[in-house]
């Protein structure tokens, strides 16, 4: 624990520019919650306050916890009455969400999922906290391109931003939507079907089932657990992209993506490089450890020391 008040901390830009600098003893940890802010903390690990980039202290965290910035609002959590309730507050420390939910999520496209303290189920609020839709769902997913996954008795459905069930909760199983389509599975050990935003089958993408389901923004990945001839059980990976089944290479690559490139380990020199989703390397195999990309910059290592990697694909 002493080690922390030994340690420099830097807050750089994106050229490495030091915003801010603080010597050993000024802080004992930090964590970056997005959006340019920082938590710093004390010595016993609890939260002390809010600081931007600069250094500069935004607000003391009264709360038991406050998550990451999204859109401009964070997730904070207290004790009300014997019970945990959260809420919202903006980069001022202000409350615009009153605490009032079981708990909450991450704004996305200007809307959150929380679960409700009475009905214990998950609905979508809106930045002023006004439900949008109510709190009648087994699960709900975040918003991406303008849709929701949510789960009822019927199975999964998606609903828009106005709250409003555009496909029907029907399916077994259902992924998030991305450019427009989704993955679907109508009935169990049924094929998995691509569908537009109207519900509309667009393909059948597998026929085979399985007993378990995973899928990224274009990949599909279905394992399936079979019997050996010596008795022996043993799981079968397959992937697929929105046109049908691709090689495990693919799908494995795909899956791993991140902005467009995903590291990985060249067999020749031992060393990671960035390759895109063709498997072209990108970037060469030069470091000792490769982080994913995030915001076009991408953390790497070689021996003991780290520094960062512009994404070239976003570089225009």
């Amino acid at each position: 624990m002493k080690d922390h008040f030994k340690r420099t901390y830097d807050i750089l830009d994106s050229s490495g520019k030091v915003k801010s600098h603080f010597a050993p003893g000024e802080i004992f940890e930090m964590r970056y919650l997005g959006e340019g802010m920082f938590c710093v903390y004390t010595e016993k690990w609890e939260q002390e306050y809010v600081m931007d980039e600069n250094g500069q202290k935004q607000f003391d965290v009264v709360y038991d916890s406050i998550n990451d910035f999204q859109e401009g609002l964070a997730c904070v959590r207290d004790e009300k009455d014997g019970q945990t309730v959260e809420g919202y507050v903006d980069a001022n420390g202000t409350l615009q969400i009153p605490l009032q939910f079981a708990s909450g999520g991450y704004f996305s496209e200007e809307r959150a999922v929380v679960r409700d303290l009475e009905t214990r189920k998950y609905g979508v609020i809106d930045k002023k906290g006004n439900y949008v839709a109510e709190p009648k769902y087994k699960s709900c997913k975040s918003f991406q391109d303008g849709m929701a996954l949510v789960q009822t008795e019927q199975g999964y459905g998606y609903i828009n931003l106005q709250g409003e069930e555009v496909i029907a909760p029907q399916y077994v199983w259902a992924s998030n939507f991305s450019d427009g389509t989704a993955f679907v599975q109508e009935e169990e050990n049924g094929p998995v079907w691509l569908i537009n935003t109207k519900g509309e089958k667009v393909r059948k993408i597998a026929d085979q089932s399985g007993e378990f389901y995973g899928s990224c923004a274009d990949c599909l990945h279905i394992s399936q657990f079979v019997m050996l001839p010596s008795g022996e059980g043993d799981r079968v990976d397959r992937y697929y992209d929105k046109n049908g089944e691709v090689s495990m290479e693919q799908g494995k690559l795909l899956f791993s993506l991140s902005e467009g490139l995903s590291a990985e380990l060249d067999e020749k020199t031992q060393k990671y490089g960035y390759v895109d989703e063709t498997g072209k390397m990108v970037i060469s195999p030069v470091f000792d450890e490769a982080e994913r990309f995030q915001d076009g910059y991408a953390v790497v290592k070689v021996q003991d020391q780290c520094g960062i990697v512009k994404n070239p694909l976003l570089q225009k």
